[in-house]
């Protein structure tokens, strides 16, 4: 692969850590270990990538609790998006789907028949999150799980298999989804019991800033894991989907993606002050929410430039 340059990717958030992130590192090592996810190279590789940073970083108003269930779900997560993204099934979107339906019917408590680690590890997950989630949560995230993330998912593998590269809209608005971020999100909701009015939250203003924050992390992901991706054989990266349809030299496609990411969190910012211009009534709340959207941005930003995972060579801070 050619030498590629990572520019500094704009993000004027101020970097914040849970001080509780040394425990959530360990614990999460330890539930790994717990539910047998990873075999022995492999879970070295998992260390190295310090899940537990991720979470302290994207959510650092958390509780201890909190941020302990967080670091588990990011983790199975990662698991779960590794072994549909890599190797043999990340062609073949029918077998994805049976392994997903397991996962579904655990989730949905259709079966407890747990035949695998990862199903016997979501359970976990979701019995420990419905002691703490309300109800109209749960099913807010169950859909973007299965919906969203499952159906984004399975539109990547088929790309893949067809070695079709999509459009950049359609690879924008998908990505949105096979990104998980859409939970990432609905974490902050759990995190900061802030509930709004469904006027306030289904509004374009609102939706906006939720879908910038989606994009600003997703393309900033794209570049930082691009030489991942392009090992793999991977087209699903908005820097080889800009360099395959206006025929760009790669450094000039990560150059198109930066200045792309510093123009979404501009109108990030613009579209915070029209929340609150909008909604003056929840103006407390909203700076609250959209603190921590800015804490998600830029603790995506920072882990993915210091983890293991993308096993970049050359990295930049965010400006």
């Amino acid at each position: 692969m050619e030498h590629i340059h990572i520019p500094p990717l704009y993000c004027p958030f101020e970097p914040r850590v849970s001080q509780h992130v040394q425990i959530v590192q360990d614990h999460t090592q330890g539930w790994v270990q717990h539910f047998r996810l990873l075999k022995d190279e492999t879970a070295r590789h998992f260390a190295a990538a310090r899940m537990g940073w991720l979470v302290a970083r994207c959510y650092p108003t958390a509780t201890v609790g909190e941020l302990l269930l967080l670091a588990d779900w990011l983790t199975w997560l990662f698991i779960v998006d590794d072994l549909f993204s890599e190797g043999a099934m990340s062609q073949h979107p029918k077998q994805m789907k049976f392994i997903m339906n397991e996962f579904i019917v655990t989730l949905y408590g259709i079966s407890e028949d747990f035949k695998k680690p990862l199903t016997e590890a979501l359970h976990d997950l979701w019995s420990r999150t419905t002691q703490e989630a309300t109800a109209s949560w749960q099913a807010r995230f169950k859909r973007h799980l299965v919906a969203n993330y499952f159906a984004g998912t399975c539109w990547e593998a088929d790309n893949r298999a067809q070695g079709r590269v999509p459009g950049v809209d359609t690879y924008i608005e998908n990505r949105q989804s096979s990104s998980g971020m859409l939970m990432g999100i609905d974490f902050i909701d759990f995190v900061e019991r802030i509930s709004f009015p469904s006027t306030l939250r289904l509004s374009d203003d609102f939706q906006a800033i939720l879908r910038m924050t989606n994009n600003i992390v997703c393309w900033a992901n794209d570049i930082v894991s691009l030489r991942k991706e392009i090992e793999h054989h991977d087209v699903n990266n908005l820097v080889l989907v800009l360099q395959h349809t206006y025929q760009l030299p790669l450094q000039d496609a990560v150059n198109v993606t930066s200045e792309m990411i510093e123009r979404e969190t501009k109108d990030f910012l613009l579209a915070e002050q029209r929340l609150i211009t909008h909604f003056p009534l929840f103006e407390a709340q909203l700076q609250s929410y959209t603190a921590a959207l800015r804490a998600l941005i830029r603790g995506n930003l920072d882990w993915s430039l210091e983890t293991a995972r993308y096993l970049q060579k050359e990295s930049t801070a965010g400006k």
